[in-house]
């Protein structure tokens, strides 16, 4: 596809204002175009959508490849206190992952990156 820019997940939000705001806090995203029921959360070149669920969400999955979970690790985890919560492991497939289920979502948010050796 030539003319694809990006792709954009969305993830559906039952609570908006509570998603956004523990994305902003714990990764450092930045909102923009915030209305009730969109919003967009850029990072560098990367932008993620937060979408306004009608009913219940549903469940997806996000995978966060970085340089290393545990760098990041000791950044992110006194945001972590209200969202369920796996603190950094190591994965068979050879990667170390940090697992979270974003607030006012069903989205569980892997974040890896490989196991050194």
């Amino acid at each position: 596809m030539e003319d694809l820019e990006n792709i954009t997940p969305h993830i559906p939000s039952k609570n908006m204002k509570e998603s956004i705001n523990f994305m902003v806090e714990t990764f450092g995203f930045e909102s923009n175009n915030y209305s009730d029921v969109y919003s967009e959360l850029i990072s560098d070149n990367h932008v993620l959508g937060i979408i306004q669920a009608h009913g219940e969400p549903n469940e997806q999955s996000i995978y966060l490849r970085v340089n290393d979970v545990d760098t990041l690790w000791p950044k992110i985890k006194s945001n972590l206190e209200k969202a369920k919560h796996k603190a950094p492991f190591n994965q068979e497939y050879g990667m170390r992952e940090i697992h979270i289920v974003i607030p006012g979502t069903n989205t569980l948010l892997f974040i890896g990156s490989p196991i050194k050796s």
